[in-house]
């Protein structure tokens, strides 16, 4: 994928739209250096844990592992998938951490069990594990892409994925306040089940003034 941010708009994007103006325009693909920069105000904002994008180093911790005891995202170089990774983590902050301290804790007690990581996960474990990928958060009528994978679909031409979709109820339709929300139905384990289900553009839209 080219590297195009004015190219990414349309309702799966507007909720980002804060985070991706302030990405270099368009030229060659950036750094991660450079990503981490330009997001920097947002990955360590007030409020939440500062975390840095680096680019993955051999012999480090497994990858949930060294976001937690590092405060590092291993974010591979122009790779469109760790992007909008990294994009999601410059929005939804509070609710990366969630999830990255109980996938962290998961990984940390698998790796502890022997050299080898077991082959199971737990439906625990597969379900944040979908939700970083493929989450669609629903608040009443409004909605928002959570997850990377179907962030970087999206910006592919591919609009047909389903998203797997936890309800919150944020005081406002807000980037922070969604993201608390969001925080706060993943540290309880309130992450909906069942298979994921179609993406209504019409839901999705801009943070309220």
């Amino acid at each position: 994928m080219t590297w195009q941010p004015a190219a990414w708009v349309g309702p799966r994007f507007a909720a980002y739209a804060p985070v991706l103006a302030a990405l270099p325009g368009a030229g060659p693909w950036p750094s991660v250096a450079a990503i981490d920069s330009a997001l920097g105000g947002w990955l360590r904002g007030d409020g939440h844990r500062p975390v840095r994008l680096v680019e993955p180093a051999r012999g480090a911790p497994l990858y949930e592992v060294q976001i937690v005891e590092r405060g590092e995202v291993p974010t591979r170089p122009d790779n469109a998938h760790d992007l909008w990774n990294a994009i999601v983590w410059a929005t939804f902050p509070h609710a990366k951490w969630a999830l990255a301290d109980r996938l962290g804790a998961v990984q940390q007690a698998r790796a502890a069990a022997g050299p080898r990581l077991p082959g199971t996960r737990t439906p625990i474990h597969d379900r944040m594990a979908l939700v970083d990928e493929g989450g669609l958060v629903l608040a009443g009528t409004r909605a928002v892409v959570f997850g990377h994978a179907i962030l970087e679909h999206a910006a592919r031409g591919i609009a047909t994925v389903r998203g797997a979709p936890i309800a919150i109820a944020p005081a406002t339709w807000s980037a922070a306040e969604v993201d608390r929300a969001l925080a706060a139905a993943i540290v309880a384990g309130a992450l909906g089940s069942g298979p994921g289900v179609a993406i209504d553009d019409a839901q999705l839209g801009p943070w309220s003034a």
